[in-house]
């Protein structure tokens, strides 16, 4: 066998091993292949050398040093499977996935951000637990009212209660069937003054001390009435004025006519009844410490302390019966105002001089 023959089946074996694993390594650049070629034969003229430098350039596991880093290329096997590939790869995974991290970052936080809300919105559709459940109607329409008659009936025994005039004692300054708003604290805060308009408990001054008690039907009645004021009040309780207080001495009449109290004449005119003089009889009593000379302002049609004073309690009223002070006409409506005290009270020389 000559040398041709020998070059031939060398090449031949180097082309076959190359084959082998083709499937497996990258094939190298031409320029690559015949740089080494010329290295080992020379000029890269002789086939073996050829041979030589491309069984070299497959077993190599990396490139020479001395060559720039190019990319791997691994041929296909098979077009068309990498193609049905490419079909089926998601594009919108690849671009996620080549995409910034910071990016990514933010838009997981905005998916966290906006799942909240989604479950804050289905907590608000969602129904009540059962803990919270409203109670039904006719429950809670009877527990309402309780708690609203519980409230009244706590200010209508310390704050305020209305009262029904029964009478005319007081006429014009109130008219039969007014309601008065009685200020119950008025006194808790300050003293009983002259020209005061008060409610109290007459037993024992207008009437007597042991009066029988009404049954308790018949007062809780009379008392769940009196608390808005649609019933008449308990008939030892009244309605007067002031017009003197303990250490007073109280007369009637001076030359004109007049009331006076520690020698001082009272001017009537702007809430005694029209017609109506001060007294239709004389009289003079000397007020206790802790009482009240009270009388009203419809002098001819009033019992008040002018009537009593010959009774034990002598018409005089402890100020520890007054119930509150008649502060306000809450009905009817077209008078409904304040009751201010006389002006003629106003005055500063009522002191007992020497």
């Amino acid at each position: 066998m000559d040398d041709a023959e020998q070059s031939k089946g060398r090449a031949s074996t180097a082309e076959e091993s190359a084959g082998t694993s083709s499937t497996e390594v990258v094939e190298a650049r031409p320029s690559r292949v015949s740089d080494r070629a010329r290295s080992a034969d020379g000029d890269g003229s002789g086939p073996e050398g050829a041979v030589a430098t491309v069984a070299e350039a497959v077993n190599s596991p990396h490139p020479a040093k001395d060559s720039p880093a190019e990319p791997t290329r691994v041929p296909a096997a098979d077009p068309e499977p990498a193609a049905a590939a490419d079909l089926g790869a998601d594009p919108v995974a690849e671009a996620d996935s080549d995409a910034d991290p910071a990016v990514q970052r933010d838009e997981s936080a905005d998916a966290d951000a906006d799942a909240d809300a989604d479950s804050e919105d289905e907590d608000e559709e969602a129904p009540p637990a059962p803990g919270r459940r409203r109670m039904p109607a006719w429950v809670e329409l009877p527990l309402l009212v309780a708690v609203a008659m519980v409230v009244v009936l706590a200010v209508n025994s310390w704050v305020a209660q209305p009262f029904v005039i029964p009478s005319g004692s007081m006429e014009n300054t109130l008219q039969v069937g007014d309601r008065v708003l009685v200020n119950k604290l008025a006194y808790e805060f300050g003293d009983i003054r002259r020209g005061d308009m008060i409610v109290f408990d007459g037993r024992g001054s207008f009437t007597p001390e042991d009066t029988d008690k009404p049954n308790p039907v018949t007062g809780a009645l009379r008392k769940l009435g009196g608390v808005f004021g649609f019933t008449n009040p308990d008939d030892n309780d009244f309605v007067k004025r002031v017009i003197g207080i303990g250490g007073d001495v109280v007369k009637c009449c001076d030359a004109q006519g007049r009331i006076t109290v520690n020698g001082v004449p009272l001017d009537e005119g702007d809430y005694l009844h029209p017609g109506d003089k001060p007294s239709d009889f004389p009289f003079e009593a000397e007020v206790p410490k802790g009482k009240l000379w009270v009388m009203g302002d419809h002098r001819s049609n009033s019992a008040d302390s002018r009537d009593h004073l010959g009774e034990p309690g002598g018409g005089m009223v402890p100020e520890s019966r007054v119930i509150g002070r008649a502060q306000w006409i809450i009905w009817p409506f077209g008078r409904i105002q304040g009751t201010d005290r006389p002006k003629t009270f106003e005055r500063s020389d009522f002191d007992r001089r020497g």
